[in-house]
């Protein structure tokens, strides 16, 4: 299994199911579960032509067109990507909207999380009337402290304006 979507679905199945090694062997037939499990995608795919893809996909020459199955995941489907026919047109283009959201999910909701702990750390019980402008401001001046190494050095024309 590519490490990329292992880490990518860390609760779904679906990472199992969308390794190059898989795909290569056609093992999974279909990715009409990948449509139902996030539904926006219907309004940008055809699922009838994403199936279509995925099968002509299963089928391509890896050899030959220097597709490795062991390389990691973007750059094997980066190269799946560009490949054309003989118009010039891409070859999967619904295969591509699908695979590049699979792609661009978190690997973890770590960074919401350090929010949510910076957040309570600025607004305790003493400061709960606070407005929302009040608060944005407070983590953008704090998350600026920390990124240019303390309160002498910090300069409130260049923090990051939300």
């Amino acid at each position: 299994m590519s490490p990329c979507l292992a880490k990518a679905f860390p609760d779904f199945e679906i990472a199992k199911k969308f390794s190059m090694q898989k795909a290569q062997k056609f093992s999974k037939k279909s990715l009409q579960d990948v449509l139902i499990r996030f539904p926006i995608l219907k309004d940008y795919v055809n699922s009838q032509a994403l199936d279509q893809e995925w099968r002509e996909h299963a089928l391509l020459d890896y050899e030959k067109l220097g597709l490795d199955s062991d390389q990691i995941a973007e750059k094997y489907w980066i190269k799946v990507f560009n490949l054309k026919n003989k118009l010039g047109a891409t070859l999967f283009p619904n295969l591509k909207i699908v695979m590049r959201l699979l792609l661009a999910l978190p690997f973890s909701n770590a960074s919401v999380e350090r929010v949510f702990s910076a957040l309570k750390i600025c607004k305790t019980d003493l400061r709960n009337r606070m407005d929302t402008a009040t608060i944005v401001n407070s983590l953008v001046i704090r998350e600026s402290i920390e990124k240019d190494g303390g309160c002498k050095a910090f300069n409130p024309y260049m923090a990051k304006k939300i």
